[in-house]
């Protein structure tokens, strides 16, 4: 019951990623799928259009959020946000343009404080200092290299840096139905999924971007 609507292929030369015809919706879910390697980086996949429309506080999960562009598109367009991002220096980043936010109410908080299910905020959303996993816990992540990861090295790197940080359930934070749920976790998407089964079997996740990363797929074993 899924339409493509756009397909993102990493081509011979390595350097672009091209967009293919969309296919029809038929008014059923959305999802987005593409590959990238990382030396497709330069020519990331823009903002989707839909996260620019009025939100009316619909809710988007986004998990992995690296430079924020989706995140603060959707606070501003009034989304109901929830930001998961593992990486603490993507984090201290993007914090301050959290916090200083004046046109919606976008709210830090770490995820080694999070004990329950976080309410939804009209007209705003929280940026979640953490990784989303199957599980709850502590895990290594690899902050070397162009993408931070929790299954592999960033190839080229030789003394990788590491950073325990806190990973959760996305079903253990979020309980309402979904608009638009964004995943780009460079190769832990099988880990994330799992824990976000309750989300899917009980309640309703329209729309689905992933990014579909084969190296740290195979990494992820």
């Amino acid at each position: 019951h899924t339409a493509f609507l756009g397909e993102f292929l990493d081509q011979s030369s390595r350097t672009v990623c091209k967009e293919v015809s969309p296919g029809p919706s038929n008014g059923q879910p959305q999802v987005f799928n593409f590959v990238k390697e990382l030396q497709c980086r330069s020519n990331h996949l823009s903002v989707p259009p839909l996260l620019k429309m009025p939100g009316h506080g619909k809710v988007v999960v986004d998990i992995g959020l690296d430079a924020g562009d989706e995140f603060f598109a959707s606070l501003g367009s009034g989304y109901s946000v929830y930001g998961f991002e593992a990486n603490p220096l993507t984090i201290d980043k993007l914090r301050p343009k959290c916090e200083a936010a004046k046109a919606y109410k976008c709210i830090y908080i770490n995820a080694a404080n999070i004990t329950d299910s976080l309410p939804p905020i009209p007209n705003g959303g929280y940026l979640i200092e953490g990784g989303a996993g199957s599980q709850r816990g502590t895990m290594n992540m690899s902050l070397s290299g162009p993408g931070s990861s929790f299954v592999e090295v960033a190839p080229g790197v030789t003394t990788p840096i590491y950073k325990q940080v806190t990973v959760l359930p996305v079903s253990d934070v979020v309980k309402t139905n979904v608009f638009f749920f964004k995943l780009d976790v460079q190769g832990f998407e099988y880990e994330v999924l799992k824990g976000s089964k309750q989300l899917f079997n009980n309640h309703i996740v329209k729309t689905l971007l992933m990014e579909v990363y084969p190296r740290g797929l195979g990494n992820a074993g």
